[in-house]
């Protein structure tokens, strides 16, 4: 006989609670240990307390609103799998909770002990294999860097004349494999970041920035890669008020993303517009381009994992993971992100922040 699993019912219904406690001990007896609390509070503290094996979690809870609450579940317990319990009419909230790391979803009006012990077990197993595979490509990914940052290195000393003078056209295709392999870097690094925050929440450390340093930073860093595609980067740095608490890799990260996507998916002869303002206590910064666009449908997963709008699938570096880590950092500093909607042309990303008085 197969092991015992250990269940978190995060459910505030104690009716339907009892509805699936009776469900599994006539379909499947003795093989579930069902622990069960009717806030996501509740259950947050059960799951720094103990160990499950899997949670079954109703997305309309009295402390917390849909996918909020399974965030904080992902961020309490990253490597558990979830399983989202939702009525008939949040059906597609219970999709997006699925893209945004649940296991699977199932329908409450649906529901019989045969198809929810059947779906524990697999999502179980499911997350198993996954973990294994991410552990892979987090070594893999990890041995890769180390060499692309030994050839970044050697391409900035021959850039550099250690090793004697470079005839012009060498020089210049010197420069555009060190910009090449730079991107790579860049990927596999936003790879790493997606396993850290999925294994565990980074320690960032804090201090006082200015947004304005960060920006300019970020500008100078990619103006080579803009000039290369004859793109116009504007910046308006003018307001006062940008001081933040944050990280400042971390920060720089978001920038060097937000800003290097604006040139990625801008035409040639394009421009991309930097600026910061400030609102109601918040540093507010916005980067957009007159490029293609993203269509509404895209607006609602631009900023899930692996996601990818038309016009991302048509260029080879694009992965679907900038964005993701971009909100994961924004988040973890008590600020926002979106994509302003409504825009005839082109795309304007919009990061909100906290300011310092």
């Amino acid at each position: 006989m197969s092991p015992s699993l250990s269940v978190l019912l995060i459910e505030d219904s104690p009716s339907f609670a009892t509805a699936v406690e009776a469900a599994l001990r006539i379909k499947a007896p003795r093989k579930f240990d069902i622990k069960h609390t009717g806030t996501l509070a509740g259950g947050l503290e059960l799951l720094q307390l103990n160990d499950y094996d899997v949670v079954l979690l109703d997305l309309s809870l009295p402390d917390s609103e849909e996918l909020e609450s399974l965030r904080r579940v992902r961020k309490t317990a990253p490597l558990l799998p979830v399983i989202v319990l939702s009525g008939n009419q949040d059906e597609d909230i219970a999709v997006q909770a699925v893209q945004e790391g649940a296991q699977d979803y199932l329908l409450k009006g649906d529901l019989d002990g045969r198809m929810l012990a059947r779906t524990m077990r697999y999502a179980v197993e499911r997350g198993r294999l996954l973990q294994q595979r991410d552990e892979f490509m987090a070594a893999l990914v990890h041995d890769i860097k180390n060499p692309l940052l030994g050839s970044d290195r050697m391409y900035e000393l021959i850039l550099q004349k250690k090793f004697g003078e470079l005839e012009p056209k060498l020089q210049e295709m010197t420069k555009l494999l060190k910009r090449s392999n730079e991107s790579v870097l860049h990927l596999l690094m936003n790879l790493l970041e997606i396993y850290r925050y999925d294994v565990a929440s980074p320690l960032f450390k804090y201090e006082v920035l200015d947004l304005n340093d960060v920006l300019d930073n970020s500008v100078q860093e990619l103006t080579p890669l803009a000039k290369l595609k004859g793109l116009d980067l504007n910046t308006d740095f003018k307001c006062s008020k940008t001081k933040i608490n944050g990280d400042p890799t971390a920060m720089q990260r978001v920038f060097l993303n937000l800003i290097g996507n604006s040139i990625k998916f801008t035409p040639d002869g394009g421009h991309v517009d930097i600026n910061i303002e400030s609102d109601d206590g918040f540093a507010i910064v916005k980067v957009s381009d007159n490029g293609s666009g993203i269509s509404e449908t895209d607006h609602s997963y631009l900023f899930q994992r692996f996601y990818q709008t038309t016009g991302g699938k048509k260029h080879p570096l694009a992965t679907g993971l900038g964005l993701y880590v971009c909100r994961q950092i924004i988040e973890a500093h008590s600020g926002k992100i979106h994509c302003e909607p409504s825009r005839a042309t082109g795309t304007c990303i919009v990061v909100e922040l906290p300011c310092l008085n």
